[in-house]
């Protein structure tokens, strides 16, 4: 019964987009059921929707892999699976340990991933075999706004905190490495659809990103600051290009109070309205 009521509320999520913002008491009821649905269980065969995939249980400091499937990222899980015949190419900046990446591939993506961090790299890879795909890249790097080394920080309470350094804020102890950095245009790839969350590098990245890219290509963005929302918005704005956001229920943004502040919501970019 509780896997057809995730099954349900899965389903349900395009129809209920009035209620997509975090603050609204459906939107929390929903997620609260997700949390509680995943980490109570006790496979590494997880499956909604048409996804069904291997994801073990992984510490990922005082948080684990489970925590992947709260209704902010079944959202976007939800628009990866309805969209799986718009869309071939995808790029997943940030991937961490891929749960993005391998939706997406399980639903045919040809995916390029992106993370800095060996230590999730790992763990990726490992995942990506027991799965089976061999329709994801994986790429040891960070995207940044310049080539050569930089410092991150790996954030040992929550791995999924690492960034960059002094690109935001951070508790707790943390280990210090450097990492090869590389621009966007690097990857070599014209992608359908991007997913961008790399922990305050946002507004480093998203200026730098040719126009024929963003006229071409759907984009997810998590943000992080004030500053991250007002320098992604004045670019969008001045290339004409759209922003629905989370906050107001995917609606079209046209102030920057109507972006959120943290990962309690996104954004998307369009070039043009739905």
């Amino acid at each position: 019964m509780m896997v057809n009521l995730v099954d349900t509320l899965f389903k349900l999520i395009p129809e209920i987009k009035e209620h997509h913002q975090p603050s609204d008491e459906i939107y929390q009821s929903i997620d609260q059921y997700f949390k509680s649905y995943f980490q109570n269980l006790n496979q590494e065969s997880i499956s909604f929707g048409e996804v069904e995939i291997f994801w073990p249980r992984v510490s990922l400091g005082n948080i684990n892999s489970l925590n992947f499937f709260d209704l902010g990222q079944m959202i976007l899980y939800k628009f990866y699976e309805i969209n799986r015949n718009r869309y071939k190419s995808s790029v997943d900046l940030g991937a961490n340990i891929g749960i993005d990446s391998l939706v997406m591939a399980s639903l045919g993506y040809d995916v390029v991933a992106v993370e800095p961090d060996l230590a999730c790299i790992d763990i990726f890879k490992e995942i990506i075999r027991k799965n089976g795909l061999n329709n994801i890249q994986v790429i040891q790097k960070a995207v940044s706004d310049s080539r050569g080394l930089a410092n991150f920080v790996r954030v040992k309470g929550n791995t999924t905190a690492n960034h960059l350094a002094g690109r935001r804020t951070y508790y707790g102890e943390a280990d210090f490495f450097s990492v090869e950095t590389i621009l966007f245009e690097d990857l070599s790839i014209k992608p359908d659809l991007m997913k961008i969350n790399v922990e305050g590098a946002e507004k480093d990245i998203v200026p730098l990103i040719s126009l024929q890219i963003w006229n071409s290509c759907d984009t997810f963005i998590e943000l992080h600051s004030m500053k991250d929302r007002e320098v992604i918005f004045d670019f969008f704005q001045q290339n004409d290009l759209n922003i629905f956001s989370q906050k107001i229920n995917w609606q079209k943004a046209n102030s920057v109070e109507q972006l959120p502040l943290n990962y309690k919501g996104g954004i998307y970019i369009r070039e043009f309205e739905s």
